[in-house]
């Protein structure tokens, strides 16, 4: 929606929000604005219906009404050649609209989803979370199983650790011996550049709007709107960041949503978490990504087999380069053959200790360590609890769990691009 179309309200609960989050003291100086409320309109699924397909269907219905009621075999053949007749138009139609919507999308993609979900009559299943086997006993109680959800997500990583049968020393000193002999050469330092308001602005215009928010209740729609306000202070804070080397503290907490995968509703074990940060934590990741992305291809850090999150790649590509190269190795009369590993729970399998000093070894040194380190630690967690109807906030009642060096619940573009460099060197190990 365009600023013309907003109500120039201001609200100072916003205000005092955004202060808040970031611990400013009250000035008065930003001010926000909230648009009025609209209603939107319900999704029309068949939009593929045309005027003349609307007639015809009204015709065929009066047309099934006289077969009904007469016994001419005439009137029948007709009616039965009419329904063929309509039903090659209908997937004619569904045909045309499907193509356009998939020719003018720009996600590709989803859209593809979308229509599948359409066509299949696909809908959302209930997440809600009614009852849960707590020591071998089923429980209803909310707070209950809200708190070993948090328990459960904030030990699985220790679990994982703990089956390892290497010890820490000997991983670090094995990694960083491996690291020196395999590359000759040093990687040059990253130079961490302070942001701008036109760097902010832009990444607040390319968020998406989604319903969902941290624990501050600020979805991406109020600060797309709110921008010509938040703007300035949010480049101040944010150059702050990058000169100084910290993550701002509020914005190291997320709520959890566990959504069930499969298997019993009632095990822990069968729901994967989602991690709800503040809209605020997605402006300064991107601008810490784009830093890091821009240090890691520039020293071609990332190997270029790695297709995900990169721009100019995606699964598309993977499959095409996959598909000739086996196809050229075949026309050559080469032997093929094909080993895919599936990694569970990689973000939790990163050894958190031997990171920094990967991160070092590719040149991500001086204040720009120092602020993945407080990037990457100290971040905490709080559960939803789940109701008979919808998922209410559980940080309000319990206290927030300590995650110490969590990287899944760091931003995904983050997280995935520090896994690409925890891989590379087993990448390279296992190639040789």
């Amino acid at each position: 929606m365009k600023h013309g179309k907003m109500s120039l309200v201001i609200i100072k609960m916003m205000q005092i929000q955004f202060l808040i989050t970031f611990q400013i003291p009250s000035s008065g100086t930003f001010m926000l604005v909230f648009l009025e409320k609209r209603t939107k309109t319900k999704q029309n699924s068949n939009a593929w219906k045309t005027t003349g397909i609307k007639i015809s269907c009204n015709t065929k219905r009066n047309l099934y009404l006289l077969c009904r009621e007469s016994n001419d075999p005439k009137l029948k053949t007709y009616y039965r050649n009419y329904c063929k007749t309509l039903s090659k138009v209908i997937t004619s139609a569904k045909n045309m609209y499907y193509n356009n919507k998939l020719a003018n999308s720009s996600n590709k993609p989803k859209t593809t989803w979308s229509i599948i979900k359409t066509i299949t009559n696909n809908k959302k299943n209930c997440n809600n979370i009614l009852m849960m086997q707590i020591d071998g006993k089923v429980t209803t109680h909310y707070q209950t199983i809200a708190e070993n959800f948090n328990h459960y997500y904030v030990s699985v990583t220790d679990n994982i650790n703990n089956n390892k049968s290497t010890t820490d020393n000997s991983n670090k000193i094995n990694l960083l011996n491996y690291l020196y002999s395999a590359f000759k050469q040093s990687f040059t330092n990253i130079t961490v550049k302070n942001t701008t308001m036109y760097e902010i602005e832009k990444i607040i215009k390319e968020l998406k709007i989604k319903k969902s928010c941290g624990y501050d209740d600020i979805m991406a729609r109020i600060l797309k709107i709110s921008s010509p306000f938040t703007v300035s202070p949010l480049t101040c804070i944010c150059s702050r960041m990058l000169t100084i080397g910290t993550f701002p503290d509020r914005l190291r907490f997320s709520e959890i949503k566990p959504i069930y995968k499969k298997g019993d509703k009632t095990l822990l074990t069968n729901y994967r978490p989602i991690s709800l940060l503040p809209v605020f934590s997605n402006i300064f990741e991107k601008v810490i990504y784009k830093r890091l992305y821009y240090h890691l291809t520039s020293n071609n850090i990332l190997v270029k087999e790695q297709f995900g999150f990169r721009c100019n790649n995606s699964t598309d590509t993977a499959i095409y380069t996959l598909i000739n190269s086996k196809l050229s190795s075949l026309n050559d009369k080469i032997l093929v053959g094909g080993l895919f590993c599936d990694l569970k729970k990689a973000f939790d399998c990163v050894n958190y200790d031997i990171l920094p000093l990967e991160m070092k070894f590719y040149g991500t040194v001086g204040v720009a360590h120092k602020l993945m380190e407080s990037y990457l630690r100290n971040r905490y967690q709080s559960d939803y609890k789940c109701l008979q109807y919808d998922f209410l906030l559980m940080g309000r009642g319990a206290a927030w769990s300590a995650k110490g060096f969590i990287l899944k619940t760091a931003h995904n573009i983050i997280s995935t691009v520090l896994l690409y460099m925890w891989f590379r060197a087993s990448s390279r190990l296992f190639k040789k």
